[in-house]
């Protein structure tokens, strides 16, 4: 190789060197339903994410939102019992 070309060959490896690479910012992926969790409840977005994102409910709670709603009236009954409160007193209660 004659001079001529090495030396630029080497002029061009220290430019490429020297230039500083852009760095790339990292990507944050966030659902919707995830940034809103601090202004909201557990129960809102539980409900907006089972009916906006049926895929992101299932892989969260491992559960299809039918089979959560099964649970959840369990749990309802459980507590009710254990508290000694009338299921009918509650309903009349509720908002």
């Amino acid at each position: 190789m004659d001079v001529g070309k090495k030396q630029a060959l080497q002029l061009v490896c220290a430019l490429m060197c020297s230039e500083r690479r852009k760095r790339k910012r990292p990507r944050v992926w966030v659902k919707e339903w995830r940034a809103a969790r601090g202004q909201q409840g557990l129960g809102v977005l539980q409900r907006e994410l089972e009916t906006h994102d049926g895929a992101g409910f299932r892989e969260l709670l491992r559960m299809t939102a039918e089979e959560f709603d099964v649970l959840l009236g369990k749990v309802y009954c459980i507590k009710t019992v254990a508290l000694g409160i009338n299921v009918g007193q509650l309903d009349a209660a509720s908002p």
